[in-house]
């Protein structure tokens, strides 16, 4: 799903198709322009799924309160491997309030 310009009403759906497909193991979303809006609906993937091992969320427009949300979202998912966060815009301060 590389260069669709998810919104957060795409990624309801995509979260939807996603929900009882338990065989997915890796999710390609880099060039989508995510923002923290679109990720709060995309982080259910990470609750619901414990096949996925990998993720690609590279050049999208994710902030720190992203991040922090990964995090929180990850914590209770032990099958990730790997996390593509290439070139997205985190400014290193942390969560902001």
């Amino acid at each position: 799903m590389n260069h669709n310009l998810l919104n957060a009403k795409k990624a309801y759906f995509f979260v939807e198709a996603l929900r009882n497909y338990y065989k997915i193991k890796t999710i390609l979303l880099s060039y989508n322009h995510i923002n923290e809006e679109c990720f709060k609906v995309l982080v259910e993937i990470f609750k619901v799924n414990n096949t996925l091992e990998s993720i690609d969320l590279s050049f999208n427009k994710l902030n720190d309160n992203s991040i922090y949300l990964l995090y929180e979202n990850l914590k209770e998912n032990f099958s990730f491997k790997e996390i593509n966060l290439s070139f997205i815009s985190i400014s290193g301060t942390g969560k902001s309030s």
